[in-house]
């Protein structure tokens, strides 16, 4: 018998790339060991030709009990997937969702491949720059930022990501996409930014002018 339970099970996306086990709390319908789900209670004698009804589970055949079991998820579980137990002490399975737990700084596609964004200062994306990134499953990573990075430009990480199926050991990829910090300008400094934009047009309005002529 399974026990349609309306529970979820929230995992970390480092879980999903490791696996994890978690320990449940849940109510779930037990048979009765006295009657063994039969209702009745054959000891006693009958009654207008029917039998006594168990005084274990009132008649019911079952009862409705809060149990503690551990459940394994393997590694690669997709993000919404039911997936069914055994209860520990018992015969019966429990059926619980599997969710990702909501990740602002981390997103999925379900094929294995993770998106995060890296924050850079308008600075370095012009000079380049080394910079630290910790992964989902905290793996550091030192990236190295080129000259003249384009903001939104996406990084690839390959085989960075989270694995492509139920503990397979392929694994998607990491993807940052650049994200430029958009710095506060106080009123003083207006001045310099509109300096500082108009020679920036100049710039590259000569450097279309020198790609058309080439």
């Amino acid at each position: 018998q399974t026990n349609l339970v309306n529970e979820t099970i929230q995992i970390t996306l480092k879980e999903v790339l490791t696996g994890v086990e978690k320990e449940i709390k849940t109510a779930i319908n037990v048979i009765c060991n006295q009657c063994l789900g039969n209702r009745i209670d054959p000891s006693k004698p009958k009654l207008n030709n029917m039998y006594a009804a168990c005084s274990v589970c009132d008649g019911r055949g079952s009862s409705r009990q809060e149990k503690e079991f551990k459940i394994k998820i393997p590694s690669g579980i997709p993000n919404g997937v039911a997936m069914e137990s055994i209860v520990e002490g018992t015969k019966q399975k429990a059926l619980f969702k599997i969710v990702y737990e909501s990740n602002q700084n981390f997103k999925t596609d379900g094929q294995g491949n993770v998106t995060a964004i890296i924050h850079l200062t308008y600075p370095e994306l012009i000079l380049g720059t080394s910079k630290s990134f910790k992964s989902f499953d905290d793996e550091e990573f030192k990236l190295k930022i080129p000259k003249r990075t384009h903001n939104g430009q996406i990084i690839r990480l390959k085989g960075k990501g989270l694995p492509e199926g139920i503990r397979d050991p392929s694994r998607g990829d990491l993807f940052l996409k650049t994200e430029i910090i958009a710095p506060f300008i106080s009123e003083e400094s207006k001045t310099l930014e509109e300096t500082l934009l108009q020679q920036l047009n100049e710039i590259y309005s000569g450097t279309n002018k020198n790609d058309k002529q080439q």
